[in-house]
Order: C-alpha cells, then structure tokens, then sequence
C-alpha cells in the first residue's frame, strides 16, 4: 500500500447532481493537488468478462482500461468522478501500485463539483 493511501487527509462529498451522483470538494484544492488516491479491484480483460459487466450490470459505467489484459474498478469515490469536456481535475493510473491518483488541473473550490475527461464523449453510444 501506498503512502499516499494510507494518508486519510482527502475532504471530499458524494451529492446528488443533474448526472445522478457527483465527487464535490469538501475544501478548497490548489492547482496540482492531490484529492484522491483510489485503490482498484483488477478484472481480467476478457470478451466475456466485459460482455457481462457492460449489459448485465451498471458496472460497465465504472470501470478503467488498466494495461492490455486487464480492467479495473476503482475504490474510495474514483468511479464517481464525472465526466466534462472541460475538467477541474485529471487522474493517472499506477499500474505498479494498483491505484488511480486524482489531482487537480486547476483551482476547486470547496462545495465544487469535481470532473475529469473520459477521454471520449460518454454520452455517444459508438464510444461506450
């Protein structure tokens, strides 16, 4: 475990959006803060895998490419992260340590709502 992990300093609220859930800031945050280290659960990248978590459950929603072979769910609020064309904040993957680091592009301030890029449009279905 990281020791980033282990420090339990992040101040963060889940609240009711118009996207259905969202990370908000429960303090203000300064351009490149840390805000989240969030451990994952690894799934093995597999056609049938996948299949199944994207039609089966709402799992397929939450979930992060981790390398070539794997997927990967992230704990602590990582998967509730919004989605915008014109995020506040950006995430990196830690293959090494199984964690996603959330930190921020620029100043959030304490009661805002908290986005990253997916990195594709969500809301187009050829992207899902």
């Amino acid at each position: 475990m990281s020791k980033l992990l282990s420090d339990n300093r992040f101040d963060l609220r889940i609240r009711d959006c118009k996207f259905g859930r969202g990370v908000f800031a429960g303090k203000d945050f300064a351009p490149k803060a840390l805000i989240e280290v969030c451990p994952v659960l690894l799934f093995d990248k597999h056609e049938e895998h996948m299949a199944w978590l994207t039609s089966a459950t709402n799992l397929g929603r939450y979930y992060f490419g981790w390398g070539d072979t794997h997927s990967a769910l992230a704990f602590g609020y990582g998967s509730l992260y919004n989605h915008s064309k014109r995020p506040n904040a950006d995430y990196s993957c830690d293959i090494k340590s199984n964690e996603i680091v959330i930190f921020a592009l620029k100043k959030i301030k304490k009661g805002d709502q908290i986005f990253v890029s997916y990195g594709y449009d969500p809301t187009k279905k050829h992207n899902v």
